[in-house]
Parts: C-alpha cells; sequence; structure tokens
C-alpha cells in the first residue's frame, strides 16, 4: 500500500471493487460480444464504464489522497484532442455520428484515468492480468473449436470467411489484433521475474494460444503486427540491459523473420495462398465476389482525394461512411464502412490538425514509458512496458492495412495495459503525482462531466433500440406500429436521423398501399417531409434521395423524380443499383440516348449476374430503339 492512502475496510473494498468491475466489462464484455463495434454493443459498455469512472472519481474526491492528480502518460494531450472533437461537433456534416465518436473516445479515456486511480493498491494489476490473459485464452479454445465445426459460426452467426479462425470477432482481421495485444504484453510479463509464478504460468500458456491462433486467423496484417510486436518487446529490454546486445538482436531479428517467413511459404499452402491473393488481385471485370483485401490500393487513392476536399479538419467525426462512397472510382463495396488504414481513415475524418493531435497522444505517452524502461531499477515495470510498447506497435502496424481503433474492445484492453503499466512505475517512484492545493476545484467538475457524458449515452441507446425495432416491425410489413416505434425514438434522441429514415420509408409503404385519395397524399405528404429531415441529419444518406424520388414519381412530379435519381446517382457513382434505376426512369421518360448512356456507365461497373442481365438487355434493347 502506498503511503498516505486510506485504510482498505471492507466497504471500501466493496466499493473499489464495483468500480473495477464495471470499467473492467469493456476489456472482458467487449471481445466476447463480437468485439463491441456496433452501437448496441459500444454504447452499453461505455455506459458501463462511465458509471465506474464516475464512482472511481468521487471515491478519488473522498480519498485522503484528493489532493494528489495522477494523470495517465500522454493524459493532457488527450484532453485537447477531446477538445478539439468536441468544438467540432456542430460543424459535421453528420452531427448523430460526430456525437457518438466523441463520447466513445471520452469514455476510453475516462477509464484510462479512473484505472490509474483504481491500480494504486498492490496485486489487483495481478488479478486483471491474469483474467485478461485467461478471457483471451478462453476465446483461442472457442476458436479452435469453431475449426472443427461447418459451418463455421461466431456465437449464433454464420459468417463467410472461408476456414479461417475468428474466435468471439465477426472477421478474423479484428480476432488477430486482439492477440497481438495480449501476445506481446503476455511476453513482457513472461520475461518478468518478479511478476511470480502464477501469473508467468497464465501468460506462458496465453502466449501458447494467441500464436497459434493468430496463425489460423489468415490474417496478413495480424501476422505483420505480431513480428513487430514481439520484436519491440525483445529490443527493447535488449536496449535496457547493453546498447550492444540492441544492436546485435536488431540484426538478428531480420534473420529471424526471413527464415520464419521462407518456412512458412514452403511449408504452408494457406500462406501461399493467402500472399498471392494480395500479389495478385483480383480485377472488376473477373466476375468473382468482391473482396476487401483485394482493393485496398484502390480506396485507399480514393480515400486520399476524399481527404484533399477537406485536409485541415477533415469531414467529421464518423461520417466516413457516408462521405467516401462519393470518391469512388471503380467498384462500390456494399459494406465499406471504414478505408481499412487507420492513418487515413482518421485524418479523412478528423483533419491533418486532429491527425497530428491524436498522434501526439501516442507519441508523448511512448516517450515516458522509454524513458522509464531506461531509467527504472525496477525489472518487472520495466518488462510491462516494454509489453505495452510491443502492443502499441503491433497495434500501428496493423491499422496500416486495417482499423483496430475503430474497435472499442480492443481499444480497452489497451488502455487497461497501459494504465497497469503505469500504476507499476507509479508504485516504484518513477512517476510523480501532481499535488493541487484545492482538490474540490478539480474532482466535482471532473465527476459532472463524466456524470453528463454517462447520461448522454441512455437517450441515445434507447432511441437507437426503438429505431432497431421500428426497423424489425417495417421489415414484417406492421407499418404503423414501426411509425409508432421510430417516433419514440425521435422522442428519445431528436437527432437519430436513421428514424427520420425509418419513418420516412414506413409513410412511402402506407402511401403506395393506401386506396383513399386523401389518405395518400397525406402519407406521401409526411414521407416527403421525413425524408427532408434524413438528409438535414446526413445530407450523405443516398436512399433518403432515392425515396423522395420515388414518393414524388408517384405524385406524379416526373422531371422532380429524374432530378433526384441523378443526383442519388452522383452520391454513389460506383452503386450500380442506383445508376439502374435512373436509366429505367430515363427509358420510361422517352430519353432513349440519356438512358443508354447510363447504362453503359453501369456496365463498366462491378454488377452482379442479375443487374448485368438487367443491364444488357436494355442496352440492346435502347441500341435497336436509337436505330
Amino acid at each position: 500500500m502506498t503511503a498516505g492512502m486510506l485504510p482498505l475496510t471492507v466497504g471500501r473494498a466493496v466499493y473499489e471493487w464495483l468500480c473495477i468491475i464495471l470499467l473492467f466489462s469493456g476489456a472482458a464484455i467487449g471481445p466476447i460480444a463480437f468485439g463491441a463495434v456496433r452501437l448496441w454493443s459500444f454504447g452499453g459498455l461505455a455506459f458501463i464504464c462511465g458509471v465506474g469512472s464516475l464512482l472511481t472519481f468521487l471515491l478519488a474526491f473522498r480519498s485522503e489522497r484528493s489532493n494528489w492528480l495522477i494523470v495517465p502518460p500522454g493524459g493532457f494531450v488527450w484532453l485537447i484532442f477531446l477538445l478539439y472533437v468536441l468544438i467540432r461537433i456542430p460543424f459535421s456534416p453528420i452531427v448523430y455520428e460526430a456525437r457518438i465518436e466523441f463520447l466513445k473516445m471520452a469514455s476510453l479515456f475516462a477509464a484510462y484515468w479512473a484505472w490509474m486511480i483504481l491500480l494504486d493498491r498492490p496485486k489487483r494489476w495481478r488479478i486483471l492480468t491474469s483474467a485478461v490473459f485467461l478471457i483471451g485464452a478462453g476465446i483461442c479454445l472457442y476458436a479452435f473449436i469453431q475449426q472443427t465445426r461447418d459451418p463455421i459460426k461466431v456465437w449464433n452467426i454464420i459468417v463467410d470467411y472461408g476456414r479461417r479462425a475468428r474466435g468471439t470477432y465477426i472477421c478474423p482481421n479484428h480476432f488477430a489484433a486482439y492477440l497481438e495485444i495480449l501476445s506481446c504484453f503476455a511476453l513482457g510479463v513472461l520475461l518478468s521475474k518478479s511478476s511470480g509464478w502464477t501469473l508467468r504460468l497464465f501468460a506462458a500458456y496465453g502466449l501458447m494460444s494467441y500464436l497459434p491462433a493468430i496463425y489460423l486467423t489468415q490474417s496478413r496484417s495480424g501476422w505483420i503486427g505480431t513480428f513487430t510486436g514481439l520484436s519491440v518487446v525483445v529490443l527493447l529490454l535488449c536496449w535496457r540491459k547493453s546498447s550492444k546486445l540492441f544492436f546485435a538482436m536488431l540484426g538478428l531479428i531480420p534473420v529471424i523473420v526471413i527464415v520464419t517467413s521462407v518456412v512458412a511459404w514452403n511449408t504452408s499452402p494457406m500462406v501461399r495462398e493467402r500472399i498471392n491473393a494480395f500479389l495478385i488481385p483480383q480485377s472488376p471485370e473477373s466476375g468473382k465476389a468482391f473482396k476487401v483485401e483485394n482493393s485496398r490500393l484502390d480506396f485507399w487513392k480514393d480515400t486520399i482525394t476524399m481527404i484533399k476536399d477537406a485536409p485541415v479538419f477533415g469531414h467529421g467525426g464518423g461520417s466516413y461512411r457516408h462521405v467516401f462512397p462519393r470518391y469512388i472510382t471503380k467498384i462500390f463495396p456494399r459494406y465499406l464502412r471504414y478505408a481499412h488504414n487507420d492513418y487515413l481513415h482518421h485524418i479523412a475524418e478528423y483533419g491533418i490538425l486532429g491527425f497530428i493531435l491524436f498522434g501526439l497522444i501516442i507519441i508523448v505517452g511512448s516517450i515516458k514509458y522509454l524513458k522509464w524502461i531506461k531509467r527504472t531499477e525496477r525489472d518487472k515495470s520495466a518488462c510491462l512496458a516494454a509489453g505495452l510498447m510491443g502492443a502499441l506497435a503491433a497495434t500501428l502496424a496493423h491499422c496500416f492495412f486495417d482499423y483496430n481503433w475503430q474497435y472499442y474492445s480492443n481499444n480497452h484492453v489497451l488502455v487497461l495495459i497501459a494504465a497497469i503499466t503505469a500504476s507499476s512505475f507509479y508504485g516504484s517512484g518513477d512517476f510523480k503525482a501532481k499535488k493541487i492545493s484545492r482538490p474540490v476545484l478539480l474532482w466535482i467538475p471532473i465527476a459532472v462531466i463524466v456524470l453528463i457524458m454517462t447520461c448522454s449515452w441512455i437517450p441515445m441507446l434507447l432511441s437507437y433500440a426503438y429505431t432497431l425495432k421500428g426497423q424489425d416491425e417495417s421489415e414484417r410489413m406492421e407499418l404503423h406500429k414501426s411509425i409508432d416505434s421510430f417516433q419514440k425514438a425521435l422522442k428519445c434522441d431528436p437527432g437519430n436521423w436513421n428514424a427520420d429514415m425509418g419513418l420516412g420509408q414506413s409513410y412511402k409503404s402506407l402511401g403506395i398501399w393506401e386506396l383513399n385519395t386523401e389518405l395518400k397524399d397525406e402519407f406521401y405528404a409526411k414521407s416527403l417531409k421525413y425524408y427532408k429531415k434524413t438528409l438535414e441529419g446526413n445530407p450523405y444518406e443516398v436512399a433518403a434521395t432515392y425515396g423522395m424520388s420515388q414518393v414524388v414519381y408517384k405524385q406524379g412530379e416526373r422531371e422532380k423524380a429524374l432530378e433526384m435519381l441523378e443526383d442519388a446517382t452522383k452520391k454513389v457513382p460506383g452503386f450500380v443499383f442506383y445508376k439502374i434505376r435512373y436509366g429505367l426512369a430515363l427509358r420510361k421518360a422517352g430519353r432513349h440516348k440519356d438512358a443508354l448512356a447510363v447504362f453503359k456507365d453501369a456496365r463498366k461497373l462491378q454488377p452482379s449476374d442479375s443487374e448485368r442481365r438487367t443491364i444488357d438487355l436494355n442496352i440492346k434493347f435502347l441500341r435497336k430503339k436509337l436505330r
């Protein structure tokens, strides 16, 4: 126990462990819940972690050490970055998405800071580290069992990624990213004699589970990240011992990597297949199913074009998936939500200024940890820091080809091990706290801010739940029930443009099926009203533009409908669906020459077999007409 701490009474111990359990939910439940990448999962976990952070800051205020401020490494820069993100929210074209991204990042920082307060007592870090290792090993065991099943399921969901290990994650790449973090930290713990035999045994068992699982994920970025991270761990510990050992290992590691790669290439058909898939990418004309990994270079080029239109401040948090489709130059991947390069993705959303601030968080924090590795007298702290730096290096390497920063659970694990490492240095005296004269001016405002952020999740999650309910009811054609659900969603969160979109679609469907002329007109009017509200909340939502074109066409305004369809094709120039609809509308309006040009453009894209037949038949028909 650090000097000056309150004695650990039963009541206080229960309170502190309640905070720990709440905060640990992000790192423990997140990976199990498909990686916590959708709002229903990370939003709920962010709320739980927010409650844990709030209780922790209130605890800090009542502590005898309330006049000591322990800000985690990189914390001040993180606060500046969060302030930048907060200020940019009103200027984002999609405020709803920007709010969600801010709250997600703020909850991670609150957890980081709260962990620093809670991990001040001895042995807790061992319990939490052991739990993290065992949860990861348990998920690996589940992944190994998955490999024996056909089809492979993630809990109750069948996902088509072939025979690739994915554990409790939908995508094998992100499972690999999770295991990279654990592998590097486990190696650091394993190399620390003072960590204790029990914890080192868990670390060894974890490594024996993580590394085969990473191989079975078939994630090329995962392999690169693992090599990078483990190499950094070994190099830093060699650097701590002596410069000669460091340079000797620096020369030896490339040899080990080359030998391992050659052996894997010659003995594993799976490795050859995965590498060849990247070296010989499919062409859009191949007729094969679209694969993201074979088109990353195209996405990156188009993302750079997107960045050029808003280089300094970016397009806004959470906007990439909505803005990017208008920059597609070749094919349109219908479910591309991220740039598959976190650096480009981050610049596209937050601009160069936001990227610099975010980079400074990593740089400032890493410099502190690196200094401590060299200076500290405690090998345990140095080994933990080397494991953390390896985990960070693995994540940064993986981020060149994927979007790890978007995965809430992986980031929570990284934040936890960073706090564990910083607490070790704090306990040894390498990391000093700052004295504050009036703690009430610090802890109460912090608690109020965290309370506001935590409470902000409640209406957002309720609105999201009602929206999902409304969408399900709409698919079952229970339109009046869906309208009621969407309206409840808007009462909870008026900024939820998804609920406006649902209302627009539901009222449109009612108008189509209604026989009473007056009611039909009323439903169409309401549909247009909510479609317009959708576009106010998200001007890039092409489905709203398309829906409006259908409504105004039904109302007899055919020229206006054509204009809206043309606008839809401009929003997503590579999406075959809207090209075909626009071409058919032009053909029906008698504008055969324009329709032929649209269908020819659609043919250059990557249509499905049924779309290709539709396009070819229309081209044949229109050529005959024009002759």
